[in-house]
């Protein structure tokens, strides 16, 4: 059976993040995941 963060994700793996303005395309989710905590931690 499915986790429910699987089954919450979306079917296309193209994830937009947007960051002080300046708005990034993904291609991957695991990508804009590592770019997410990356900032997070630059904080």
């Amino acid at each position: 059976m499915l986790k429910t963060p699987e089954l919450a994700m979306p079917r296309t793996r193209k994830v937009t993040t947007v960051c002080n303005g300046k708005r990034e395309v993904w291609t991957d989710y695991e990508q804009a995941k590592a770019f997410k905590a990356w900032y997070l931690v630059g904080l």
